[in-house]
């Protein structure tokens, strides 16, 4: 039995026990194990690869870094708004491909740039099947890009790159004095130290962007850099210049990644795009350009003195923002967007009497509100089952639910916030 034959039979079955199994005899376990485990990773998270026959995959660490499809996919919308012609792409930290696979289908020409050797094979293996033909890849490191080295090649290097004989490679002579121009470049820095550790700040990712932006606007008119959902969106704001958006992007209420867009532009301020993506669809709150740091806000926050249900039969609906929205912080905007009121200046929940089918996050209705005292607490348990979100509030949702002696999940939703500096709250509510 060939190692590809092993891999066909075995797609499907569980990679650790096949790890203690003994295989037949010619069967090069190990990369096995990788391609198997590739497969079965891909199916939700690249299902273009998954579906096409005679992918290879990389290592485990590679698989887990990548971008999935649906990030991918929201990333060429970008693009084919920025850059509606087309033309070059280059992808300077191409890693296994996926960004550049889709972004470089709106491309008349790629150029990855990537150091590790297998990653570039397995670039040059399976982007023609990808349907990626008119493409160039560099075993290089791009952190030495710069306005007399073009693609990590050293000084002193000869002065145009070699042809590689790859299949689907067409690599032309690049002069080393001259950096090239694209019409659009992506990075995604690597967010791991030299010890393999995991970092957030862009200075501390390779390659560290902030240092190469001037010669990256040189080479292009349209960067974007992927970065971690972890970074303070004002430190992304001071640390790279001519930023014209940025797009914080979630994946069913998770966030995963934010896009930052630099142009060769005056604009003093960027617009944010806040974008949630589920299997219902994709929901976008846009912010236009806002202030540099410190500028002041643009409206104070309205909250929800007077909209309290109490003694009212008004029905009463509650709204919390999405990921996305949340890491933007953007909660002034919301209110100036939709009629909807603020329980508190930190709760990030919102009121309204009114229904908002399409506000950008979840909604529920308001089947009452109880004051988490001895006998609210009483009332409370006797639900025996409820999903536990809260909001500034003293008490984490383990504690709380350990405290009203409540199951987890069913169709309840219970809401403990703050309304007042002297007044907690609990909103019993159903979707």
């Amino acid at each position: 039995m060939t190692t590809e034959e092993y891999i066909i039979q075995h797609l499907t079955d569980d990679v650790r026990d096949l790890a203690l199994r003994t295989p037949p005899s010619g069967v090069d376990l190990h990369h096995a194990l990788i391609q198997i485990s590739g497969w079965q990773k891909s199916r939700a998270k690249l299902p273009l690869w998954a579906s096409t026959p005679g992918i290879h995959y990389p290592q485990h660490l590679s698989m887990e870094q990548c971008s999935s499809q649906l990030t991918a996919e929201y990333k060429l919308s970008i693009i084919q708004r920025l850059c509606p012609s087309g033309g070059k792409m280059a992808d300077l930290t191409a890693g296994f491909g996926v960004d550049a696979t889709i972004l470089g289908s709106h491309f008349s020409h790629l150029t990855l740039v990537e150091q590790n050797p297998e990653l570039c094979q397995l670039l040059r293996h399976n982007l023609p099947l990808l349907g990626i033909h008119d493409f160039t890849v560099h075993c290089a490191d791009s952190t030495t890009v710069s306005t007399t080295v073009p693609f990590g090649f050293a000084e002193g290097s000869p002065a145009t790159v070699p042809s590689d004989s790859s299949e689907g490679i067409h690599t032309e002579g690049t002069p080393a004095e001259s950096l090239p121009h694209f019409d659009f470049i992506f990075l995604d820095p690597a967010r791991r130290d030299i010890n393999g550790r995991k970092t957030v700040l862009i200075s501390d990712c390779t390659p560290d962007v902030c240092t190469m932006q001037e010669s990256l606007l040189r080479m292009s008119d349209t960067i974007m850099i992927k970065l971690s959902p972890m970074l303070d969106l004002t430190s992304v704001r001071r640390s790279l210049s001519h930023l014209t958006e940025l797009h914080i992007v979630s994946v069913n209420n998770e966030c995963k990644e934010v896009l930052a867009i630099m142009q060769k532009t005056t604009a003093s301020a960027p617009a944010i795009y806040c974008i949630n993506i589920t299997p219902q669809g994709t929901s976008t709150f846009t912010l236009p350009p806002t202030p540099a740091p410190g500028s002041p806000a643009i409206a104070p926050s309205d909250f929800s003195d007077g909209i309290s249900p109490e003694g009212t039969t008004a029905p009463l609906y509650l709204y919390e923002p999405n990921a996305s929205i949340m890491k933007a912080g953007i909660h002034d905007a919301l209110i100036q967007a939709f009629p909807i009121k603020k329980i508190h200046p930190n709760s990030h929940l919102y009121l309204s009497h009114t229904p908002i089918p399409h506000f950008p996050g979840r909604q529920f209705r308001v089947l009452q509100t109880i004051q988490p005292n001895k006998a609210g607490i009483r009332q409370l348990r006797q639900l025996r089952q409820a999903n536990i979100t809260v909001r500034n509030y003293p008490l984490t949702a383990d504690q709380l639910r350990q405290r009203l002696q409540l199951r987890d999940g069913g169709s309840t939703y219970l809401f403990a916030t703050t309304v007042t500096p002297d007044k907690h709250q609990i909103y019993v509510c159903e979707k």
